[in-house]
This record gives C-alpha cells, sequence and structure tokens, in this order.
C-alpha cells in the first residue's frame, strides 16, 4: 500500500480505521490530517465536497479528550466562557487550515448550539458525550434553550418536548430522584387503578 494517495478518499478511508482503532495513534491520525490539508487546495470541487461530506457525517475528527466525532460536534477553539465542555479538536493538529475548510466552527455560539440541539430527535435517550454537552450548555442558556428548541432532558437522560413534563424539581440537588419510579421521571401520568 502506498504512502502517497493521489485522492482523499484513501485517506479518508484510512482515517476511518483509525477512529476505530482501540488506542488512538494520534501522531498516525496527525499525518494523515496534514496529507488532506496539503490535498484540500489542490483538489477538484467534486473531491473536496467528499472531504466535506465525510466528515459531517463519520465522526473522523479527533477531539481533545480523545474521542471521535463530526464536524458539527466540534470547534477549533473554546474556553470555558464559551461552553463548558465544548469539544474542541486536538492540539496537536488543531494549527491545520483543514478545520477552515471543512466547515468546523471556529467557536462555539448561541446559534450553534441552538442548531445542534434541534437535530437531536424528539424522545432520544442521549449518549453520555451528548449529555455532557447538554448538561453543560442548559445552566448558559436556559430561556432560549427552553423557548427556541422547546425541549429539555427528562429525569430519565432523554431530550422530550417541554409540553410533556408534568411535574418540576425545584430543589434538585437537594432531591434524590433515582428511586423514582420510571412513570415519574418521564413525566408520564400514573394510571388509576
Amino acid at each position: 500500500m502506498s504512502d502517497t494517495p493521489t485522492g482523499p478518499e484513501k485517506l479518508l478511508e484510512r482515517l476511518s480505521v483509525l477512529s476505530k482503532a482501540p488506542n488512538i495513534p494520534l501522531l498516525e491520525v496527525s499525518k494523515w490530517y496534514q496529507r488532506l490539508d496539503q490535498l484540500i487546495d489542490k483538489c477538484t470541487t467534486a473531491q473536496r465536497q467528499t472531504i466535506i461530506d465525510t466528515f459531517k457525517s463519520d465522526r473522523l475528527v479527533i477531539t481533545e479528550n480523545g474521542t471521535w466525532v463530526k464536524t458539527d460536534e466540534v470547534f477549533q477553539s473554546s474556553d470555558e466562557m464559551d461552553v463548558p465542555g465544548a469539544s474542541v479538536v486536538h492540539s496537536l493538529v488543531r494549527h491545520l487550515s483543514l478545520w477552515g475548510k471543512i466547515a468546523v466552527p471556529q467557536r462555539p455560539n448561541i446559534e450553534i448550539t441552538i442548531n445542534w440541539l434541534k437535530t437531536i430527535p424528539s424522545e432520544k435517550t442521549l449518549t453520555s458525550d451528548e449529555m455532557r454537552r447538554v448538561r453543560a450548555l442548559l445552566p448558559i442558556y436556559p430561556e432560549r434553550i427552553w423557548n427556541e428548541c422547546r425541549h429539555w432532558i427528562d429525569l430519565e437522560g432523554r431530550w422530550v418536548p417541554v409540553d410533556d413534563f408534568q411535574y418540576c424539581l425545584t430543589m434538585p440537588s437537594m432531591v434524590t430522584y433515582s428511586h423514582l419510579f420510571p412513570s415519574i421521571k418521564i413525566k408520564q401520568p400514573i394510571s388509576k387503578i
């Protein structure tokens, strides 16, 4: 197998294989990102679109915390004043111009946040990574998320419409709710026996 692929397909394929490796070989990942960075300016419009589409649909961006994400789940840079816990491109490869060319946003902002939250399917049980991100966002933009997304996290960790809520916890830090029945946690009415 040659070390100098002529088009983006082989590079993207190699990144896809690396993204599934149990241990992240950062230097190897960095090598293929750098090759893509060099290639993207020289490739055809169709090849460039293939690169953009692949990064948008597949988890090929390595983050600072070692997870693989899509382009709409990561930022080129961030700090705790933007969005706490926001995923950023790994520092080893953050300097590459590739990220701007494949539409990785520079920094998080409320519009990007709201648009991402609106893509989460209603009634979906959030993954641990999604839960971490959403929980970090809710206290920062509570009114805008409530009013514009019309969804919130229930006690079972699902993203549900706010109209489905029947109960509220006014002091959640003082209440343990793990012992509650699932029907209460998901805000469904209790059936009469």
